[in-house]
């Protein structure tokens, strides 16, 4: 932030539209001419018996000029300036730490600061009403208080953590979706994962479950179950990584990219047996026989299965879906070709996250093969599982 020298104070004119109230001359202040941070001025005015107002007017092109105590009464007043708060967390920088730059104030607040004389009848200020402004941040972050409490079952806690998700926001794939998930994760100054599911709209399929994922990790962390240092924190963040490439573009490729993440760090256990699974696991669905480049695919978190109202066989899940973004919906065992479950399960593999070669090869070649279904179950451990969904039997669990 500039500061402007002691003999240049910024001054502004007075407003036509207030009164000007006659200073209070007191020992020591007169010589007061520099800007100095609001946080002190006005702790200095209160403690001199000042009125500190509020004033929200919209469309103010310029600041309230304050009056300040022992100013001269013929002389342009200061305008005390406010450095912006440092909140805990802030936008992610290029490297993902937060910290790094801060959204402006609304410009329509402004400070007033008046002597403690303007409470009298012929000085006496009253603040035009406004309604209050809606920051243009978002307003909390619901992370800490999603994964706060001691740990249990790690696939209720998914499902914990998905039940606080943002809702809708819309689906997309495009550019504005993939830098809104780069702002919703950072590192914090205490080197811990700082997530914002909030920031990361409109969103995709991958990106949603890679957030649940991530907060899954910071939940285990804070039960003290787990400890990874910042730059293993580091590696976790999402940086427009291609295919993969690093933990993200692992994630996010075509294929088994979940699934291979798993198993390359040995944190759980893939698998494609529908009765063997459990609400929490993360599953990748397939809707055509394609796998790799012409795949259609869906990354979501599994809820359950059974019937639906018209006897169909449905698998339920939650993911970003089109067109509304974040939420729940359900599939027809009749429109999937093939399912990939991974369970979350031996969390402490995420230590070895440094011990991954920067791009696996494997992943990067989805983009450009049509992989078989026996090939990709052995490239993930889970082989001697080939079932199609619609060879296996009727899930007993209901919707």
């Amino acid at each position: 932030m500039h500061t402007p020298a002691k003999d240049q104070p910024t001054k502004v004119s007075r407003s036509s539209s207030l009164p000007v109230v006659p200073p209070i001359p007191l020992p020591g202040l007169s010589g007061i001419r520099r800007p100095v941070f609001a946080s002190r001025s006005l702790c200095h005015a209160a403690a001199l018996g000042a009125i500190i107002v509020l004033q929200i007017k919209p469309g103010l092109a310029q600041p309230i000029p304050p009056v300040v105590p022992g100013e001269s009464a013929d002389s342009a007043p200061e305008v005390i300036t406010k450095e912006p708060a440092r909140s805990k967390r802030m936008a992610p920088d290029d490297a993902g730490i937060c910290g790094v730059k801060q959204p402006p104030p609304p410009s329509n607040v402004q400070l007033l600061v008046l002597p403690a004389s303007a409470t009298n009848q012929s000085h006496k200020i009253n603040p035009p009403r406004a309604e209050p402004v809606k920051p243009p941040w978002p307003a909390a972050k619901i992370t800490n208080d999603a994964i706060s409490g001691p740990l249990s079952d790690i696939n209720e806690e998914i499902v914990k953590i998905v039940s606080l998700m943002p809702h809708g926001g819309g689906y997309s794939v495009q550019t504005t979706a993939k830098q809104n998930l780069i702002k919703a994760v950072c590192v914090a100054k205490d080197s811990k994962l700082d997530i914002i599911p909030a920031l990361a709209k409109p969103s995709f399929c991958s990106s949603a479950t890679y957030l649940v994922f991530l907060q899954v990790i910071l939940k285990i962390e804070q039960a003290g179950k787990l400890s990874l240092t910042a730059e293993q924190q580091k590696l976790l963040l999402v940086a427009n990584q291609a295919d993969g490439v690093g933990v993200w573009g692992r994630w996010n490729a075509n294929g088994p990219g979940t699934a291979k993440l798993f198993h390359d760090l040995a944190i759980g256990e893939n698998f494609t047996d529908l009765k063997r699974a459990k609400r929490g696991d993360f599953l990748k669905i397939w809707w055509t026989d394609q796998i790799g480049a012409r795949e259609k695919g869906h990354s979501v978190i599994y809820l359950g299965s059974g019937t639906n109202s018209d006897g169909e066989d449905v698998v339920r899940y939650w993911s970003s879906n089109m067109p509304d973004g974040y939420g729940e919906k359900s599939a027809p065992m009749s429109r999937i070709r093939h399912m990939l479950f991974s369970r979350l399960s031996n969390i402490q593999g995420m230590r070895k996250v440094q011990g991954l070669p920067g791009k696996d090869v494997y992943l990067q070649s989805m983009l450009k093969i049509d992989e078989s279904l026996k090939s990709m179950l052995n490239a993930v451990g889970a082989s001697g599982e080939v079932k199609t969904p619609l060879t296996q039997s009727r899930a007993t669990s209901s919707l």
